[in-house]
């Protein structure tokens, strides 16, 4: 297992979450942000308010709230329109990030509903969701999402694993810039993580709540093993 080298800066680590427990395990562990869903054998979907606020006021960290209605791509026009009305009521109790995404009928970035995201989320940061993998062009998307005012985007660079789109990664880090943040997901594993972020410049990683504790120690954040 490798260890980043001192001129590599350390990433931050986001934790991919279901429960009160899980995220105090995951800041234990190290993280320094929480994605908070449930469901996540689809894939993740909206955790209902109680759950949001149970694990707000168990934890210091930032918390951030998937928005989504299940697996089906592209949602209904229905779908759309409720996950708006959950923007606005998670954005209007003060979670820290809004996640969400869609893609249109011929799987392009649904720029259209991104935008009334971010007018819905109003001061609050939106992150795009691994749907931004099953879109037709991730250069292009990318460059729309930039535009729109997308604060991050969560990718394993268009691959089934975010190891295995690490070169798409590279690509898309450097097409972002200083814009928008690639935020690699996808099965990050402690035995990785560190060349994963020396070979695409990776700033931020997300993964599940049960790789936290050893991606942490690869990476040298303090926190339990």
């Amino acid at each position: 297992m490798r260890s980043l080298q001192p001129e590599t800066p350390v990433p931050l680590v986001e934790a991919c979450v279901t429960s009160v427990a899980e995220a105090r395990a995951a800041e234990r562990s190290g993280a320094a942000r929480l994605e908070l869903c449930v469901s996540l054998e689809v894939g993740g979907v909206t955790p209902g308010p109680e759950l949001v606020e149970a694990v707000r006021a168990s934890c210091t960290l930032p918390v951030c709230v998937l928005v989504r209605n299940g697996p089906e791509l592209p949602p209904t026009t229905g779908d759309l329109c409720r996950l708006i009305s959950d923007v606005g009521d998670y954005a209007a109790i003060g979670v820290d990030s809004i996640v969400a995404g869609a893609l249109d009928p011929r799987g392009n970035i649904d720029s259209a509903f991104i935008a009334e995201v971010v007018s819905a989320a109003g001061s609050v940061p939106v992150v795009f969701h691994r749907a931004f993998d099953e879109s037709r062009d991730l250069c292009e998307g990318i460059e729309q999402l930039a535009e729109i005012g997308v604060a991050r985007v969560l990718t394993s660079g268009g691959a089934p694993t975010a190891w295995a789109g690490r070169e798409a990664l590279r690509l898309l880090v450097g097409l972002a810039s200083d814009r928008i943040t690639v935020l690699a997901g996808g099965r990050i594993r402690a035995e990785h993580v560190c060349d994963l972020v020396r070979e695409t410049g990776v700033r931020e990683i997300h993964a599940r709540a049960s790789a936290i504790s050893g991606i942490a120690a690869s990476l040298g954040l303090p926190g339990e093993a």
